[in-house]
């Protein structure tokens, strides 16, 4: 089985990406991941506090949510090694080379400029960007796809590198 790990800024569309992958391909979205750790010890599940606890895993124990990740992998039903697995918002070298020592793994990697982000909401906090490794794990991208278009576009965009993905011809 292949993982492939969705990265990027804050809504560049990492997650429209993941649901139109959705469609065919399983899907592992570490925000869900860390969620369901926070509601499970009775903390908040705000955007904020998943956030800051997505920042915390990284800054403490990385290959922790790394784990995860795979536990939840390797319990998927019906996989086998021609499979491809996408993993929603991974943040960090660290989180990427945990990964990597139990699957093969590729990077898709989503971009889009600031002024287009700020405009679908994502709140540009430059220091809280730099905590991750978002742009180091872009950088060594297997895949990239541009969106600066309109929805409808990216999905469309995103369907036809899916299918290119699945025949190999990228």
């Amino acid at each position: 089985m292949q993982l492939f790990c969705i990265v990027g800024p804050k809504a560049c569309g990492k997650t429209t990406f993941a649901k139109v992958a959705e469609k065919e391909y399983p899907v592992i979205y570490v925000m869900d991941i860390i969620k369901d750790f926070l509601f499970s010890h009775n903390f908040d599940t705000d955007d904020q506090s998943v956030e800051e606890a997505y920042i915390d895993n990284i800054g403490e124990k990385p290959e922790t949510l790394a784990n995860k990740v795979i536990e939840k992998a390797l319990s998927l039903p019906g996989l086998d090694e021609k499979n491809m697995i996408f993993v929603d918002d991974v943040k960090s070298i660290h989180q990427l080379r945990t990964l990597k020592q139990k699957f093969p793994v590729k990077i898709v990697s989503i971009l889009a400029k600031k002024e287009n982000r700020a405009k679908r909401g994502g709140a540009m906090n430059v220091v809280r960007e730099q905590a991750f490794d978002i742009y180091k794990l872009q950088n060594q991208a297997d895949y990239r796809l541009f969106n600066n278009s309109s929805l409808h576009d990216f999905e469309e965009h995103a369907k036809h590198v899916l299918d290119e993905m699945k025949t190999g011809k990228i």
